[in-house]
């Protein structure tokens, strides 16, 4: 087709540009920019993305540093979240270069060969952080159901060395499952010829390069399993196992009504990995249609709805990435105290001042959770009392 197109252009007397000549070398391939589907993508990278990263890296930011309190210390599950917090940054933010992408039209001689030689490696490194993210959800359910329903013995299996190993497991079989898929994405560049005209003599033609991403027909079937892998192993196990999870904790357990057998921390970390579960499931369950659609089609010749749906999949994905923050603040009273003492003690320039109002942070809400249930237990009595005198 260059060929045919460079003879038509000699055919019709059109001489091609001089070197000297400012016209674009490089430019955006009409399929992966222009074309219905592609626009949906590269408007969402351009108006959505750039604020929910900067959500996002502020949520889990500021979790990572709440959960360095030493309020948090003894916890096994914190571990998981520290973890977690980590992947979904590294998850929504793994879709800088995207953005960037997105918003440089016309395209960058210089960015447009750096994003797509890279495109392969930085999927990787977010799948490999989201998949990490999924599993670390489950870890954290599957561990908050055994503090439930053996609260006095959990802790003889759910301990630090276990959380490690079980970290250690996860990132593991994350990058197997995902560095597999960089070989069998291939980019390529090709040539195209334009016209350019000019505004005092003859329109010329010139050539400009534009890049693509293509699969290798060779490597379909790693690509094939890695997709059902996925789709089984990263979406609809966890998600079947968190639903089952959540319906055994809401059955077991009533998170305002606890009682004496929980801490006071327990009681904050129960309250957020159940918010956390909840918000996985509502929002990562619907990509089981997704997975499933591209490991019957390898991901080739993908019509426009299914294309717009795995968008809005993508999207709802990184939105769970960048809400738990914001979820933990609005379900835990505890963790609402906490990001104010935090915020509080980083306002102070005393460095003494500061450390003693971090490290009494959980005794003081503890305390003041104890005077209230003493008051209600108060109150409680008086009212047996009166009632006991108003049958007499």
């Amino acid at each position: 087709s260059f060929l045919k197109s460079v003879q038509n252009f000699t055919t019709m007397d059109i001489l091609p540009c001089n070197e000297s000549e400012q016209f674009p070398r490089v430019i955006h391939h009409d399929d992966s920019y222009y074309m219905p589907c592609a626009a949906t993508e590269i408007s969402i990278l351009r108006w959505i993305f750039p604020p929910l990263m900067l959500l996002c890296t502020a949520g889990n930011v500021l979790a990572l540093l709440i959960y360095r309190m030493s309020y948090f210390d003894g916890s096994s599950s914190v571990h998981f979240l520290r973890a977690k917090a980590l992947a979904n940054l590294i998850f929504v933010n793994s879709r800088l270069f995207e953005v960037i992408h997105a918003w440089t039209d016309p395209a960058s001689e210089t960015f447009e060969p750096i994003y797509w030689y890279s495109r392969s490696y930085v999927m990787a490194i977010s799948n490999i952080s989201g998949t990490m993210a999924t599993w670390l959800t489950l870890l954290v359910t599957i561990e908050t159901v055994m503090c439930i329903i053996m609260p006095f013995t959990f802790r003889q299996y759910c301990t630090v060395k276990m959380t490690w190993t079980m970290l250690a497991i996860t990132f593991f079989f994350s990058c197997c499952l995902n560095l597999s898929l960089i070989p069998a994405q291939l980019i390529k560049s090709a040539w195209t010829p334009n016209l350019f005209f000019r505004k005092e003599t003859p329109p010329c033609w010139y050539s400009s390069e534009f890049f693509y991403a293509d699969n290798d027909p060779e490597l379909r079937i790693v690509q094939t399993t890695v997709y059902w892998t996925t789709m089984f192993a990263v979406v609809m196990l966890p998600t079947v196992a968190m639903l089952v999870c959540s319906i055994i904790i809401v059955r077991q357990f009533s998170l305002k009504a606890m009682g004496e057998t929980f801490s006071q921390r327990r009681k904050c970390v129960i309250r957020m990995t159940v918010s956390t579960t909840l918000s996985h499931l509502l929002l990562e369950g619907p990509a089981v249609l997704t997975y499933s659609f591209a490991a019957l089609t390898s991901g080739q010749n993908v019509e426009f709805l299914w294309c717009v749906i795995n968008h809005a999949i993508n999207l709802a994905s990184a939105v769970n990435a960048t809400i738990p923050f914001f979820v933990f603040l609005l379900c835990s009273e505890q963790f609402r105290h906490m990001t104010t003492v935090y915020i509080k003690a980083h306002m102070e320039r005393d460095k003494d001042r500061r450390q003693h109002i971090l490290s009494q942070a959980g005794i003081r809400y503890s305390a003041r959770s104890v005077n209230r249930a003493n008051d209600h237990n108060d109150r409680s009595t008086i009212e047996s009392k009166f009632m006991s005198a108003a049958r007499l």
